[in-house]
């Protein structure tokens, strides 16, 4: 796949096809830098050359096909498409070795044979559930045999899921190897938490969780490390400061600490029916009624920010210290004008840290982050404040692109984060043009805001 999409690349710069669709200003002179740039290396432009004629060959039909695909894989947002190609690499990896495996010629031409690219699937998909087979023991192949295809499907994706979830609960384990060895407890239930995170979870998380997940909770209770790895990941996912699916809709399903804060002592009587039962309306109501307040208040754990002085000392830091540097003049206005109520507020900063590829440390269990960061399977983005780029564009640019003084200057650029940061970092110096146009990209496919763009009588404040 990779190949067909260089050799559409070369033949838009070396030939005049009717079909082609016209690129952009900045996509001709970013392909004819890069093109001048192969010009220096011989084998390169051999290979490149080689590409075009392959393709050339190809008929008008399939041609057209591959620059459509490779049209409709560009307007992908960028962390798209950079997972579609690794997908791409990898599966052109994997066919070279089936190709190049005398013992598996029947199932490679089985595979070119294929009518159309739903039955290259199909039997794409059988070839990789044949390898899988071959790794299983006897016992799981001789029950996999006995099933017929719907039964035996469900089966190989119920070992499958307990595969990963052992891994995933290997990999925590080997966090606290000492602890497991030494017979510590580990916490395996909420109450084996602080009081601060039981308070947490029953009176703030409870209330932004789905029925499923309110299930999944319960049932990881008593077993370590799946409680906490839920815990946390459930948590990660619903900070009190953004917008998600639920909520609480009533004044009875806030938390006990927010009525001293807005000076509430009567809830029952102060809050009016009418306002109760609708989702994020009624966050929007008591955050206003915060703003309101004489002087406004805060609410506490970064529930429902208005303002600057709502968010946590960590976020606080990543506005002032990450974002507000990394933003071009005018998202630098659009956060200083902000609007001063929520959701709007925390939701342009979140919306601004993702067109900026950062990762905002939202508020979303108490206590210090390592605490819960050893129970965290998934891990910062490998690269901070840029767009990530596919591995063959980087090896190419490591080859091609970097001169032999800048190529010593970066030591593992594929396997060391420090260093697969710098070489992003430098890659966008030398393509400024390319950076300006995948944000633009991404910010088009992330589409406008809900929450930004919503008339102000929808969120108007009760009349209390």
């Amino acid at each position: 796949m990779r190949r067909l999409v260089a050799v559409v690349a070369t033949a838009i710069a070396a030939s005049a096809l009717a079909a082609i669709p016209e690129p952009s200003a900045d996509e001709v002179q970013n392909n004819r830098k890069r093109l001048e740039q192969w010009r220096k290396h011989p084998s390169q432009m051999a290979q490149l050359r080689r590409h075009a004629q392959a393709f050339l060959a190809l008929s008008p039909e399939r041609r057209q096909q591959l620059l459509q695909l490779d049209q409709q894989l560009h307007e992908q947002a960028s962390a798209d498409q950079v997972r579609l190609m690794n997908v791409a690499e990898r599966y052109e990896q994997w066919l070279d070795e089936l190709r190049q495996d005398a013992a598996r010629q029947t199932d490679y031409e089985r595979l070119l044979a294929a009518a159309d690219s739903k039955a290259r699937l199909e039997v794409l998909r059988d070839l990789r559930y044949q390898e899988w087979l071959r790794d299983q023991p006897k016992a799981v192949r001789d029950e996999l045999g006995k099933l017929k295809a719907p039964a035996r499907a469900a089966r190989v994706h119920s070992i499958k899921e307990d595969d990963r979830q052992r891994e995933r609960e290997w990999l925590i384990a080997g966090r606290f190897w000492s602890d497991l060895v030494n017979k510590r407890e580990l916490p395996a239930r909420l109450s084996d938490f602080p009081k601060d995170v039981e308070f947490y979870v029953s009176e703030y998380l409870q209330h932004f969780l789905s029925k499923e997940e309110k299930d999944r909770l319960k049932k990881a209770q008593g077993k370590w490390p799946l409680y906490p790895m839920t815990l946390v990941e459930l948590a990660d996912k619903h900070p009190p400061a953004l917008p998600g699916p639920e909520g609480p809709r009533r004044f009875d399903q806030l938390p006990k600490d927010v009525f001293p804060v807005l000076k509430v002592k009567n809830p029952p009587k102060f809050f009016p029916k009418a306002g109760d039962g609708k989702w994020p309306e009624f966050g929007a109501r008591i955050a206003g009624l915060a703003a309101s307040r004489k002087p406004p208040v805060d609410l506490p754990h970064e529930l429902w920010p208005y303002r600057f002085s709502g968010l946590s000392k960590p976020m606080q830091a990543f506005v002032q210290k990450t974002l507000q540097p990394a933003l071009d003049t005018d998202d630098k206005l659009r956060l200083l004008n902000a609007p001063q109520s929520w959701p709007e507020y925390p939701s342009l900063i979140q919306q601004l840290s993702q067109k900026y590829n950062l990762q905002p440390p939202w508020f979303t269990l108490p206590g210090p982050r390592k605490l819960w960061d050893p129970y965290r399977l998934q891990k910062a983005p490998a690269v901070q404040g840029l767009p990530e780029l596919p591995q063959q564009k980087l090896r190419d640019f490591v080859k091609f692109g970097l001169s032999a003084k800048e190529r010593e200057g970066l030591k593992a650029p594929f396997t060391d984060p420090a260093a697969r940061q710098r070489l992003h970092q430098i890659y966008f110096e030398k393509n400024p043009q390319e950076l300006k146009s995948i944000r633009q990209r991404d910010q088009r496919k992330m589409g406008p805001n809900p929450f930004l763009n919503m008339p102000r009588e929808k969120w108007e404040k009760w009349d209390l």
